[in-house]
């Protein structure tokens, strides 16, 4: 399941209380400390990867075709699945009986392999983006999320950016993070949140997204090499651990994005070729 062009490690925790959301970072690097004036947050508009719900929920008792190759893949058929215009991944959702206190995930940075022949043409450039986060699935009030952004410009070059949003309160760019060379097990950060909106905790997620650019709003789809997301977890404040067993697969209109389950630890998105 390895041969991953880079892999980010995203863990999202919080911290709940009154006034305007702040944040506190510090950071490793290569298992040193990195100095505080290296680190670099750029504030901009939140609400850039809300779901778009005119999508509806349907239950399948048939997955799409699979690729054929070397690795035992499987799907899950209990795996219900929702059909959205953004949204590719998955996401388990429980109650606030027991809510989600942390969610974690290593995934694959997107490869962008552009957008399909005879799409608009607007904008130039072609963005995929893979997050995890807390609610937005079912609980609309407010999304915490961690994630990166990748671009394939008009000369062909990949670049990528990690960044995040507490919606509606903030969101930050982070540009010192190791943007094109982002891997786990060489640069890490640590970044408390404090005085979010109230989350409803209901909702873990694992997402691939076509996001919104300014000045364009959401972009259109592009293609992207497959991205895995390895270890997921959500941890409930019973102390119970959940996987991606059961969870909704998320798929993106017309199969152009479909997920797959091949653990309760690990799933894949896939992306049409076509």
């Amino acid at each position: 399941m390895k041969s991953l062009q880079a892999l980010l490690l995203l863990a999202i925790a919080f911290r709940r209380a009154f006034g305007e959301l702040t944040y506190s970072v510090t950071g490793t690097s290569h298992g040193k400390p990195i100095p505080p004036s290296d680190i670099v947050f750029k504030r901009k508009d939140p609400s850039l990867h809300r779901l778009n719900r005119g999508s509806t929920a349907e239950s399948k008792t048939e997955a799409p075709t699979q690729p054929q190759n070397q690795k035992a893949r499987r799907q899950s058929l209990a795996n219900p699945i929702y059909y959205s215009d953004n949204w590719c991944g998955a996401v388990q959702s429980g109650n606030s009986a027991n809510k989600v206190t942390s969610v974690h995930a290593y995934f694959q940075v997107p490869t962008v392999l552009g957008r399909q022949p005879g799409s608009v043409s607007s904008p130039p450039v072609d963005y995929v983006a893979a997050w995890v986060g807390i609610d937005g699935a079912t609980y609309g009030g407010a999304l915490l999320q961690a994630g990166v952004t990748s671009q394939l410009g008009t000369d062909g070059v990949q670049s990528h950016w990690a960044w995040l949003e507490w919606i509606p309160d903030a969101a930050y760019n982070i540009p010192s993070f190791p943007g094109n060379n982002i891997r786990s097990d060489s640069t890490s950060y640590n970044i408390p949140l404090v005085n979010g909106t109230p989350l409803g905790q209901v909702d873990a997620e694992w997402i691939v997204e076509a996001p919104s650019a300014v000045g364009y709003g959401r972009v259109p789809y592009s293609r992207f090499a497959d991205v895995w997301f390895e270890d997921c977890s959500a941890t409930t404040a019973n102390g119970t651990t959940k996987g991606v067993d059961g969870a909704t697969m998320y798929f993106w209109s017309s199969d152009k994005c479909v997920s797959f389950e091949y653990d309760n630890g690990d799933f894949w998105v896939q992306s049409a070729t076509t």
